[in-house]
């Protein structure tokens, strides 16, 4: 009996001496969360363009809205004479000539466009033909205006102004015609040509002043006497 005691006296010593290892502790728990799913592009991002700054309108002058005004005028005046025409029962134009540039009309007049070149008119053809220095200068045509010109069956001349250039005013002297009886006109440093009979209409004298048309911003070499104011 003693010797059975003692045995498991012996067996319980022995399993109290065996270290206990402990269950390993579990990782705390980490509540799952549902992640935004968010999109992200793989194109490009596009550049950010400034917006354009616009120009503030153009302002016509005053001489450049009557400019167009006049040849609006003339432009429909042409039309209105065309109605007429058609209306009376005539045809306005029937045919080109013998030179492409000229129109020829029902009634046998011709017309043709050109430049006045200070004394004369050079057709789209390339010829010259005269204009009466008296209209020219009443007219106070300049360098550079488009003119009209019609030629009726008994072969006058009769001119009008479609479209004329714009145009700058200068001061200048009266200057004593040469021996080619030239009257000039001395501005700004430059001799400018003018028709004769401008300064017989207004009687000039030389030194008297002349304030003086010539295209705006080009070269020339006739001026239009818009005015004259003699010396005392």
């Amino acid at each position: 009996m003693d010797t059975i005691s003692h045995m498991i006296s012996d067996k319980a010593a022995a399993l109290s001496l065996t270290p206990v290892t402990p269950p390993p502790t579990p990782p705390p728990h980490v509540p799952i969360t549902q992640q935004d799913h968010t999109e992200v592009s793989l194109l490009p991002t596009p550049p950010i363009i400034p917006p354009i700054e616009k120009a503030p309108p153009t302002i016509p002058s005053h001489e450049e809205t009557l400019t167009n005004l006049k040849a609006m005028i003339h432009s429909m005046k042409d039309q209105l004479d065309g109605m007429l025409r058609v209306i009376q029962g005539e045809k306005v134009l029937i045919t080109k000539g013998t030179n492409p540039h000229v129109d020829v009309l029902e009634t046998g007049e011709k017309v043709l466009e050109g430049v006045f070149n200070g004394q004369h008119m050079v057709g789209e053809d390339g010829k010259e033909y005269p204009v009466p220095p008296n209209y020219a200068s009443k007219s106070k045509m300049v360098e550079g205006d488009l003119l009209k010109l019609t030629i009726t069956n008994r072969g006058s001349f009769i001119y009008k102004q479609i479209s004329p250039i714009e145009r700058s005013r200068l001061l200048g002297e009266l200057v004593k015609a040469d021996q080619n009886e030239q009257w000039t006109v001395l501005a700004e440093g430059k001799l400018y040509k003018i028709l004769t009979a401008s300064i017989t209409f207004h009687k000039g004298k030389p030194g008297d002043e002349v304030i003086l048309l010539v295209p705006k911003g080009g070269m020339a070499i006739w001026g239009a006497v818009d005015n004259i104011v003699h010396k005392s």
